[in-house]
């Protein structure tokens, strides 16, 4: 309704020849575009506030199935993977791209005893004491070997 007032009081704005008679509708015009971008930027935040709360919800429904299924199934690692959704897309050097970079393929399920955060941690804070400060063997593990998460020995 706003943008057809505003092109109607445009096209009148055109029209006249006397510029101090065309300053009051000109006042106008300026008011009405602000209102239609204000309200543009309004409804632009409802659609991605509203967007992201339904991407949260389908990732969340996502997630809890493909733990679960991981789980029973005793997998250990489950990645996600943007695929092509139609053979159109297939073709397209931007879903090509896509499927090349770095974060394509992500974890998405890691079971616990995959997980050697702890490990990394503790040979961290062995090998290297305190900040500038490298022992000599920094470099080389221990000589019984590193110790898995599981806690065998790894030559």
């Amino acid at each position: 309704e706003w943008r057809g007032e505003y092109i109607k009081k445009q096209d009148i704005a055109k029209k006249m020849v006397d510029p101090k008679l065309a300053e009051p509708l000109v006042k106008e015009l300026t008011e009405l575009s602000r209102k239609i971008e204000d309200k543009d930027r309004e409804i632009q935040r409802v659609f991605n506030d509203e967007g992201s709360k339904a991407v949260g919800q389908v990732y969340d429904h996502i997630k809890s199935v493909v733990d679960r299924v991981a789980q029973v199934n005793g997998y250990h690692v489950v990645f996600a993977y943007p695929d092509f959704s139609s053979p159109e897309e297939k073709g397209t050097p931007q879903s090509k791209e896509m499927q090349l970079r770095p974060a394509a393929a992500q974890p998405f399920y890691v079971a616990p005893q995959v997980d050697i955060t702890k490990m990394v941690v503790q040979y961290l804070n062995e090998w290297y004491k305190a900040p500038g400060e490298i022992p000599a063997d920094a470099l080389n593990p221990p000589a019984g070997g590193l110790v898995t998460p599981t806690g065998g020995q790894q030559k």
